[in-house]
């Protein structure tokens, strides 16, 4: 095991993204599964809110849930410690008030960067899935702008960058066009959303991209002072993960 997995299951994650990290499509038929799902049995037992909501972008999930100008956003209940997953861009090119260029999109990522780290927090930005588009057996890389930016703000920022865009792109490629449809499409129509089989090989990746994020010294402070009923916890998955 990853020795810096050990604070990991002290801490809690908080997922923000669009339906590719939510489970507000999993009860439909068939069922549309975001990474989010499975990464939250992957990573117990440390605490996850899947926050992610179908169908926003990095501009409406930011006035709407994030930080909203009426009421409580998802900012003000971020603890320290707290490590924050934030992945949009599917719906950022969307044609309507969801809409963000390139630039503007870079510009409400490192809203929510530094938002998080006022809030004692650990942003993670995560890039966005690639689509079921191939040219020659080859897929052919989504909004690719957007990606971009994002890993632009990531190196600017000093920020974890989880690069699911680029293991996308590798994971179809060795798989070809019809062996990824045949794990990852929910439907012939729908080019971008995942199966439950697809979700989880998303989030296997992810969770061991999450075992090499430095810990906040916070997490280690509270491992130290964890009281007996979280050591047995603690010690319960070191015994299984042997």
């Amino acid at each position: 095991m990853n020795l810096l997995a050990l604070p990991l299951v002290l801490s809690s994650f908080v997922l923000v993204g669009d339906s590719i990290v939510s489970n507000d499509l999993s009860s439909q038929s068939p069922p549309i599964h975001g990474w989010g799902i499975p990464l939250t049995t992957m990573l117990s037992p440390a605490t996850v809110s899947n926050l992610g909501v179908a169908g926003t972008s990095s501009r409406s999930y930011y006035d709407t849930y994030w930080n909203p100008t009426v009421g409580t956003g998802v900012v003000d209940n971020l603890q320290s410690g707290d490590f924050v997953l934030i992945e949009f861009g599917h719906n950022d090119i969307s044609p309507d008030s969801r809409h963000t260029t390139p630039s503007e999109y870079a510009t409400f990522l490192t809203s929510y960067v530094n938002e998080s780290r006022a809030q004692g927090a650990t942003p993670i930005l995560v890039t966005p899935l690639t689509s079921y588009v191939f040219s020659n057996n080859i897929p052919v890389p989504h909004i690719p702008e957007y990606v971009t930016a994002m890993r632009g703000v990531a190196t600017t920022l000093n920020v974890q960058l989880i690069d699911l865009h680029q293991w996308s792109i590798d994971r179809f490629t060795e798989l070809g066009e019809q062996g990824t449809k045949d794990i990852f499409q929910v439907v012939s129509t729908d080019l971008i959303h995942m199966t439950p089989a697809g979700a989880v090989e998303a989030a296997t990746f992810i969770s061991g991209e999450l075992a090499a994020v430095p810990e906040p010294s916070s997490l280690l402070c509270m491992f130290v002072v964890a009281g007996l009923t979280q050591s047995r916890r603690v010690l319960g998955w070191l015994r299984k993960s042997a």
